[in-house]
């Protein structure tokens, strides 16, 4: 992109005179807005405050030492903290960083004023120039001389770590103090009063950045100097990792639209200032918007082009949708939208397009949720995808009628509603992936973003949402200056929430794009909050390798949470790689002590949201040349305040399969049928880990990961079932009772059961120290089939209400049989017997027998026998239960879909038989072909038309991607075809 002569720049576009009349009304006329306007003016007041000299010196130059977290595995040099980021205080304390858990500041010499001396007549800081008397421990002399000093390159310990304390602070600087703390307070100032004091700071700090940009480039910052950068491996970036630098160059932009009229009112001390820091090169406000130009807006394309500028999906598009929007430039913006909307290869150091329609229809799942997994890099997504629409919401090129309307794609409204889908319990998002702590209540979507969506699309789930968010205290929602109606939105709420009478619902969902099955009570007027998660979505990116992992909640706690963001999510980080990633740390099983594969997902087979029985059931490709993994999992109801949960785990193929539970932050535990030896030495004391007893914690990069399991107990002769019960602390303090346990029954017969701890990630405020983990082991010298049979009872001070958990007797007419059909048979303290019944096989002509008085003929049943001799009967895909046939699923295949990327989709379908069109409503038809995302829709409503059903599945397009991403006129690929098989499984519940 070639540097403009003369300011392309001709207008304010972001800022535009629509949105400054609005300002200026809203200050007139609201109170808060007049606060707002008082508390930039007086942030801007403090930066008037230091002179232009400091100004000007503000922001290190390309050969100052930059990194963006610390990541040091003993921690903080005083206290051991793992702590990702230091506190940065602003102000008078120059080049320091403060522990955040001991408060020790750092570095401990007189750095400013080395880097003062290390200065060349440009402001360049040239490295080893300084004054070496500056190298010295003045703030904690006790601690030794050299102790804590910083020389640009970080403190060197003696254990041989770096403390990037000065770099860090490098980057503090470009990223967040400049920008944040003096560059947009002055800017806004200005437009809120139109003083022009405000904007010639501004404008300084401006033309400073842009003198320093060009040369920015990280390449020389590596990790093996001690200096860490996010820039996903790729080695790219300018102030920082490319990954970062996507948020950090954003408010320059919207600065230059900002202060766009002050720059022909410049003061004379400005512009001679200016003019004699170039040697005279700017003379006039002219030359100097052309500097920030060249070299600040203008060179977002190129490092966008190059990959200096690469953020997750989302991120770099935005930064250049501000930039071509801020310059408003007939050619030049539409070249730059034109390459942000254009599909195009992607690696690191070459980007030849945006992608932007291609990413959300072929990277955005039909649920509305990206690929990375992660809940919380998914709503990252929604954030930056937003901010981009925001941008673009009704702007049109001047002088063109070309506009970049994105608010309006069917996938990207999707993304708004798809995190509410999620929501455990009213209080948790599910941390799948590299999302969140372990354990803690959070939404993944901000308040921010509900906001915005709800301005757009005003639906009542994200009025609800909002209601939610801010404990129905409206008040506490933010009004936006810039809007012509900033308090509409908030009454708008108000009015949603009164009428639907109330509060955000729970939802009991399978979103099978995602590859989350969420199963929970939705009726308000039962106290039952348990809650079971089956996660069966990609294992790829910022997901973990936890294919079919499973999550259970109750009392107002996660009973057994993922361990969510590792440490440092770089590939230096060795616990990440062998435990927090790994499948060994995830409730699923794994095969030959190895690690799941990373693909997109699994496949639904069945799913239900009853009262009394609620069940998910799916596939999963977790390892080549493995014949079969599949979790059969269902929450049945005990009371009107807690259920408990039945799993069924069937694994074909491999000679070791490892069933792998754990709990949350527990008290204590016990055990019944097991016999534990503890792995200790003479002493009693625990030695090494589940790897080796030799092995300590992390010694070793073992692709087990076992070597990051301590305090191993041990029974390598279990005698068949047993049960480990925890007493749970309520570490995040949301617990809804006291006394809360988790007890895991298990049945059937093993090689060997491990007990061992595992930790969390310890640079997470708040994060539990350990959880319990349990390793139920089968071995053998042939290929094994296995099925891990477990139920999970939560309770609290009211005590364990199940007595014991067996097999029962099953058999046929020809004689006593084991496989495919096992019976639980669950006893309960009150005299109520559950018998749940599980049919591995894909073969159900036989009636069976359960403990010789029940018949059963199909997949999945419960028989609920109280004290009284009444029973509740449940069945799922099943042809006879008791005395009661059933049907036990419909058939056809598929004869037409709707092809367009709209949000009203329907599938319309040849039934085998005569079906009442009510019988389809809410089940979910599975669809039989080789698509990898997993074609499983739910049936909104059905209508007969002649010999078709025309089967409603809303806002969930069918559509997975371009036919040729470079030629949108191609159309689309498909998740179905016509002639597709599909099968829709039906449930029945009855009481007698």
């Amino acid at each position: 992109m070639k540097e403009s002569i003369s300011p392309l720049k001709k207008n304010v576009s972001y800022y535009s005179e629509r949105i400054r009349n609005n300002i200026l009304r809203n200050i007139e006329k609201y109170d808060w807005a007049k606060k707002e306007r008082d508390n930039t003016v007086a942030a801007a007041e403090e930066a008037c405050k230091l002179d232009y000299d400091h100004l000007w010196s503000l922001l290190p130059t390309q050969d100052m030492p930059r990194s963006s977290y610390f990541r040091n595995v003993h921690g903080c040099i005083n206290c051991g903290g793992l702590q990702y980021h230091y506190t940065v205080p602003c102000g008078s304390v120059e080049w320091k960083c403060v522990c955040p858990e001991c408060g020790m500041t750092f570095p401990t010499n007189d750095f400013e004023s080395y880097y003062k001396s290390s200065l060349d007549e440009h402001g360049n800081f040239i490295p080893g120039k300084g004054d070496k008397k500056y190298l010295k421990n003045i703030l904690y002399p006790e601690k030794g001389e050299g102790w804590g000093v910083d020389d640009g390159f970080g403190y060197k310990s003696d254990n041989g770590e770096a403390y990037p304390y000065a770099a860090y602070i490098a980057v503090e600087r470009w990223a967040r103090y400049v920008p944040r703390k003096l560059l947009l307070p002055l800017c806004k100032a200005y437009v809120y009063t139109g003083e022009q004091k405000y904007a010639d700071r501004a404008i300084l700090l401006l033309d400073r950045a842009s003198d320093l940009y060009p040369e920015l480039d990280i390449v020389d910052y590596t990790p093996e100097r001690g200096l860490y950068l996010a820039h996903g491996g790729g080695g790219q970036g300018k102030i920082a990792g490319c990954i970062e630098e996507c948020i950090y160059v954003d408010p320059y932009l919207e600065a230059y639209d900002l202060i766009y009229p002050a720059f022909e009112n410049m003061s004379r001390e400005t512009l001679d200032y200016i003019c004699k820091k170039s040697k005279g090169t700017k003379s006039d406000h002219i030359d100097i918007m052309c500097n920030i130009e060249n070299g600040f807006i203008l060179q977002m394309l190129p490092a966008v082009k190059t990959g200096k500028i690469r953020g997750n999906n989302g991120y770099h598009q935005t930064t250049l949708a501000l930039a071509a929007v801020v310059l408003d430039h007939k050619e030049v913006s539409k070249e730059i939208f034109d390459f942000v909307f254009r599909s195009g290869f992607v690696s690191t150091k070459r980007i030849e397009g945006g992608n932007v329609n291609d990413l959300l229809v072929r990277d955005v799942d039909r649920d509305g949720i990206g690929n990375e997994a992660s809940l919380a890099y998914n709503a990252g997504w929604v954030e930056c995808f937003l901010l981009s629409a925001q941008i673009l919401d009704g702007y049109k090129i001047t002088g063109t009628d070309i506009s970049y309307d994105i608010l309006g794609n069917v996938k990207f409204k999707k993304m708004f509603s798809a995190m509410e889908k999620l929501i455990i319990s009213g209080k948790f998002s599910p941390n799948i992936g590299d999302a969140f702590k372990t354990g803690n209540p959070q939404r993944a979507m901000s308040r921010e973003a509900y906001i915005v969506g709800f301005k757009r699309y005003r639906t009542e789930e994200l009025a609800l949402a909002l209601y939610e968010v801010v404990g129905h205290d409206l008040d506490k929602l933010p009004k936006d200056i810039k809007d012509e109606n900033p308090e509409e939105y908030i009454e708008d709420i108000k009015r949603i929430a009164t009428e639907a009478c109330s509060d955000f619902p729970v939802y009991s969902d399978n979103l099978t794009g995602y590859g989350m099955a969420v199963l929970q009570n939705t009726d308000k007027s039962i106290n039952d909050k348990t809650a079971l998660t089956m996660y069966y979505g990609r294992t790829s990116g910022h997901g973990h390798l936890n294919a079919l992992d499973l999550g259970l909640y109750a009392y107002g706690i996660n009973l057994s949470p993922d361990l969510g963001t590792p440490e440092y999510k770089d590939a230096y980080d060795m616990m990440r790689r062998y435990f927090i990633h790994h499948t060994i740390s995830h409730n699923t099983v794994i095969i030959g002590g190895k690690k799941q594969e990373g693909v997109w997902g699994g496949r639904t087979s069945h799913f239900d949201s009853g009262s009394f029985v609620k069940l998910a059931s799916n596939e999963f490709k977790a390892y080549s040349g493995i014949k079969r993994f599949k979790r059969t999992s269902a929450l049945i109801s005990y009371d009107d305040n807690v259920s408990y949960a039945v799993d069924f785990f069937s694994v074909a193929g491999g000679k070791e399969h490892t069933y792998i539970f754990h709990a949350a932050e527990s008290d204590s535990y016990e055990t019944e049928g097991l016999s534990l030896i503890k792995q200790t030495d003479e002493n009693g004391n625990y030695k090494g880990t589940l790897l080796s007893e030799n092995i300590g914690w992390g010694e070793v990069n073992d692709d087990s990961g076992r070597q990051y399991l301590t305090k191993v107990r041990r029974d390598d002769s279990p005698k068949g079932d047993f049960s480990v019960d925890w007493s749970l602390k309520d570490t995040w303090d949301t617990a809804e009772s006291e006394g809360i346990h988790m007890k895991l029954h298990m049945v059937g017969s093993f090689d060997k059961v491990m007990l061992a701890v595992g930790t969390p990630p310890r640079n997470m405020t708040g994060n539990p120290t350990e959880l319990e983990y349990v390793f139920v082991e089968r071995k053998g010298e042939e290929e094994l089939s296995s099925l891990f049979t477990s139920v999970i009872e939560p309770y609290d001070k009211c005590g364990s209400y199940i007595d014991t958990v067996e097999y029962a007797f099953v058999r046929v007419s020809e004689g006593a049989c084991d496989i495919p059909v096992k019976t639980l048979k669950v006893t309960m303290k009150n005299g109520r017997i559950d018998y749940i019944i599980y049919n591995d096989s894909a073969i159900r002509d036989k009636e069976y027998i359960i403990d010789e008085k029940y018949l059963f003929k199909g997949f999945f049943g419960v028989i609920s026998v109280d004290k009284d001799g009444s029973k509740r009967i449940y069945a799922m895909d099943s042809t006879k239960i008791c005395d009661i046939s059933l049907t036990p699923h419909f058939s056809g295949e598929i004869v037409s879909f709707t092809k367009e990327l709209t949000d009203k989709n329907e599938i319309t379908v040849k039934l085998k038989g005569e079906i009442s069109e009510s019988d389809l409503v809410g089940r979910y038809i599975n669809v039989d072909n080789e698509s990898i995302k997993n074609p499983s829709y739910k049936i909104l409503s059905a209508e007969k038309q002649g010999e078709y059903y025309k089967l409603d599945i809303g806002d969930i397009t069918l559509t997975c991607a371009y036919a040729d991403p470079s030629d949108l006129s191609k159309g689309y690929l498909y998740d179905i075809s016509e002639g597709d098989e599909f099968a829709i499984p039906l449930s029945f519940c009855i009481k007698r």
